[in-house]
């Protein structure tokens, strides 16, 4: 439905999807035989091919896969890869607040949009759209930079000690070409300069954290 989407309005679409039969059927779909659509089956890990499919020539770069945290991690890559604005479709209403601080351009959660587009059609009849508010999770996304001579280098991730109201779920870090490589936030991860982590934590321990992580 979104490559569907793109298409109607003049875009050309790259799907990558891992699963051999669900590309298969949306090749041999009606819309899998248009022009503007172009369907590979691959691992949207793979860095070479998303530089194959020259990603970072594209506009925009959306992640819907059913692990959300996969999807996190892919659109951090496409980011990382000079792709100007990125996207997520996730299952978890309450990540959508969470990774707005990793300067991902949307989120949106995927049942909340069906909910949305239901009362729209709705109250077709009135101007605007209609819906439910969210409640604000408690939850907030930072990003948070090892820099170069900082003691922190060479130990593991579990060695420098987090605060334990603070979870790291990703690090970030420069490859030999000087793209960022999303990583899992593995304890034996040991740490370089320029890592970066990304953490989620509650919004009121956000200056606390930052406080610790520069002392």
């Amino acid at each position: 439905k979104l490559a569907e989407a793109y298409i109607s309005d003049g875009c050309e679409v790259t799907v990558i999807e891992p699963d051999l039969a669900i590309a298969n059927a949306l090749a041999g779909s009606e819309i899998g035989g248009h022009a503007n659509l172009e369907v590979i089956n691959g691992d949207h890990h793979d860095r070479e091919l998303l530089r194959e499919v020259e990603l970072p020539h594209h506009d925009i770069a959306v992640a819907a896969l059913d692990d959300d945290h996969a999807s996190i991690a892919v659109a951090l890559m496409a980011q990382s890869l000079g792709v100007p604005r990125t996207g997520l479709i996730l299952e978890d209403a309450d990540l959508v607040s969470v990774v707005k601080g990793m300067g991902i351009t949307f989120a949106v959660n995927k049942k909340r949009v069906c909910v949305d587009m239901i009362l729209t059609k709705i109250h077709d009849v009135l101007s605007g759209s209609y819906g439910v508010l969210e409640t604000i999770p408690g939850l907030v996304g930072i990003g948070l930079t090892i820099p170069s001579g900082d003691d922190r280098i060479g130990s593991s991730l579990e060695e420098i000690k987090m605060p334990s109201y603070c979870k790291v779920a990703f690090i970030q870090r420069l490859d030999p070409d000087g793209a960022r490589v999303t990583l899992a936030a593995n304890a034996d991860r040991v740490m370089q300069g320029g890592d970066r982590l990304l953490c989620f934590l509650p919004p009121e321990r956000v200056d606390d954290l930052k406080r610790k992580f520069v002392e």
